[in-house]
Formats: structure tokens, C-alpha cells, sequence
């Protein structure tokens, strides 16, 4: 479910926020003290995919990474903890984020700084939200007790992201005056 399941950045408790509704991150801070809930991390996704400066090749390159990986954390053919499986899917992710543009200093350089939170990395920021989102919406709960393929809901997830991100169907924000977006 893309609307429910948020996911607490200060590791709440998983059954606390098991339900909480369509909460895009801008008001997260606000409405659910830093809730991460996958409708707004596929926007921000899409939203960082639709900048100038950065190129959506970041999600075929991805998607083409995430075939050969383990389904989950407990896979029999590649055990390891989830905290592991969580830094493998982050940095690598994040590194492949980096390389497409997503980078503090082509926001700056392009006049898009306002759209960089304070200490950020948005790259790493990005994907370690990406991964926390799929990592919990395919986890077993309830009834459920399997985990569900997480590299499959990533590639889900990234493929929405990038349709949405083309020309036409995602807003553009326009660049600070005097930067960027010359022709």
C-alpha cells in the first residue's frame, strides 16, 4: 500500500504508526513529528528525478543493479542482518543518485539551493528514505509471514517515480534569479 505504513525516522515502535494516512513529507515535521510515508517519498522521488539538473538514468541503472540482489534480508542464499541489507540498498543507491546530478553543489550551481535541507546530502537523505519505506512495507507483519521482494518494490517504486518525473506531469520548480536554467 502506497498510502499507509509510514515510517517514523526516529525508529518508532513498528505498531504505533501502522495506518496513517496520505502525509506528504513537507508536512510530516508538522502533522506526525518526522513520519516518512511512501506517497511522499515517491513525490520527493519524483520531484528530484524532474530537476534540470539531474538525469533520470539513475533509475535504469538502478533497476538494472537491483536484479541480481537478495529478495530480503533473511534470503537463504544471502543471510544477513537488516541493518546490513538496509546500508547496502542506501549507499548504493545513493551513490548512483549522486552520480546522476544529485549532488548539494549542482543545486547551488543551478539555483535550486532553497530545496536543500539544512546538513543534508540529499542523495543519501533520499535513499536511505526510499529504502526505509520498502524495507517496511515488505517486512511480515499481522498475518502475513513472509517477507515480500523489497528489490521488486524498489523497482516499483523507482519506475513510478521516473514516469511521473518526465516532462509535462511533474511541477517545476523555477530556479532562484540569476541561476541556472540559461539557455
Amino acid at each position: 500500500s502506497w498510502g499507509f505504513g509510514g515510517v517514523q525516522r526516529n525508529g518508532l515502535a513498528l505498531k504505533e504508526h501502522r495506518d496513517v494516512p496520505y502525509i506528504l513529507d513537507s508536512w510530516a515535521k508538522v502533522l506526525t513529528k518526522d513520519l516518512v510515508t511512501p506517497i511522499g517519498v515517491l513525490l520527493r522521488l519524483r520531484d528530484t528525478l524532474a530537476l534540470p539538473f539531474v538525469s533520470r538514468r539513475a533509475v535504469y541503472h538502478t533497476v538494472e543493479w537491483l536484479e541480481g540482489l537478495p529478495a530480503h534480508p533473511e534470503c537463504p542464499k544471502a543471510k544477513m542482518s537488516e541493518e546490513d541489507y538496509r546500508r547496502m540498498l542506501a549507499d548504493t543507491l545513493a551513490w548512483q543518485l549522486q552520480r546522476q546530478g544529485v549532488k548539494p553543489e549542482e543545486y547551488r550551481k543551478n539555483g535550486y539551493k532553497r530545496l536543500l535541507r539544512e546538513n543534508e546530502t540529499p542523495a543519501k537523505s533520499l535513499a536511505e528514505d526510499i529504502v526505509t519505506v520498502a524495507l517496511r512495507q515488505c517486512q511480515p507483519w499481522a498475518e502475513r509471514t513472509r517477507w515480500r521482494c523489497v528489490p521488486d518494490h524498489l523497482k516499483d517504486m523507482l519506475t513510478v517515480a521516473e514516469f511521473l518525473a518526465r516532462e509535462g506531469r511533474a511541477p517545476q520548480p523555477q530556479p532562484e534569479q540569476g541561476k541556472g536554467g540559461e539557455a
